[in-house]
């Protein structure tokens, strides 16, 4: 038989699990946000896999292949961006421009991008104090692809990103993990525009390129 301070030991064993204080919903909710990002990811991945095809048939090589590169590092620096709005457009679009320009292009675009970017924050775990422990950041982009000599636009769309990160009892760590999440939103919605913009460009160029023996 257990005495009673050996119970009491027990009971307060730090080791000793808790199940009780699991939160199953909570848990749902994690597992169905990390899938909605994987999604958004295998988008983008899935639009780099198309362009690859569409650019290795016919003759053509990989977009990213080793000869390829040169050919659509020269496409995209046809496209200038326009500036974009608040500090996470300032964000988008200094690594869109280093992504896509090998230098001061200006001169020779042929294609204006804009962009009107919306931030939206999604909060979750709310407690009994109001305050949330969860927060989702989604980026979603409007563009459109403008030919510079005739103002038309040629290629026009929506496209979103999603991040999220743990809200701190501490605001400097929830400050960290926000910043951190919204360069990861910048860089998910910069990569997938890239791959929309180029995918065009090299659909708008095959015709004449097919005709090369």
């Amino acid at each position: 038989m257990w005495s009673a301070s050996a119970r009491s030991r027990r009971q307060s064993d730090p080791a000793e699990p808790r199940r009780h204080r699991v939160n199953r919903p909570l848990i749902v909710f994690l597992t169905w946000q990390i899938s909605a990002e994987k999604l958004v990811a295998r988008r983008t991945a899935a639009l780099l896999v198309v362009l690859g095809l569409l650019t290795g048939s016919c003759g053509f090589e990989p977009v990213y292949g080793e000869h390829r590169g040169a050919a659509v590092r020269a496409e995209l620096d046809s496209v200038r961006i326009a500036l974009i709005a608040n500090h996470s457009g300032q964000l988008l679009r200094r690594y869109m421009l280093e992504r896509i320009h090998s230098g001061d292009q200006e001169a020779s675009a042929r294609y204006e991008l804009e962009i009107k970017l919306i931030e939206t924050k999604q909060f979750y775990g709310v407690q009994i104090d109001q305050t949330a422990t969860y927060s989702r950041l989604v980026l979603t982009g409007v563009y459109a692809l403008r030919d510079i000599k005739t103002q038309q636009s040629v290629l026009s769309g929506t496209t979103s990103s999603i991040s999220s990160y743990n809200i701190a009892a501490d605001p400097f760590n929830s400050i960290v993990a926000e910043n951190d999440a919204r360069e990861r939103a910048v860089h998910g919605l910069g990569d997938d525009l890239i791959a929309r913009i180029a995918l065009f460009l090299r659909k708008s160029t095959a015709p004449t390129a097919a005709n090369t023996p």
